[in-house]
């Protein structure tokens, strides 16, 4: 799922709920589906808000491993601050990392 397919369906299910119905429509055209698209709606209905709610929690966790990852590596470094030794093998090493991504893209 893209994150504005993702963005749409946080703030609304409509669209969603006509792509569910016509996908069971087409299905029932070709007979796959043995369900009218009325009865099913209410199970359409109820799949998405299962999938809203799921991405919310999602995102939450998300944000929450975000927000731990850099408090973790904020008190590393203030606790542990990083020698002028070590900052350069780092700053050379994504030097070297940004070249040479660059060279397989180039490909």
């Amino acid at each position: 799922m893209g994150l504005l397919s993702a963005l749409k369906l946080v703030f609304s299910e409509s669209p969603f709920l006509k792509a569910e119905l016509e996908h069971i429509e087409s299905k029932r055209q070709a007979g796959e589906a043995y369900q009218p698209v009325k009865e099913f709606e209410p199970e359409a209905r109820r799949r998405i808000k299962v999938k809203r709610v799921n991405l919310l929690k999602s995102s939450l966790w998300m944000l929450l491993l975000v927000i731990a990852g850099a408090l973790v590596a904020t008190g590393i470094n203030s606790y542990f601050p990083p020698s002028w030794f070590r900052i350069r093998v780092v700053r050379a090493v994504s030097n070297l990392a940004t070249r040479l991504g660059g060279m397989v893209e180039d490909r």
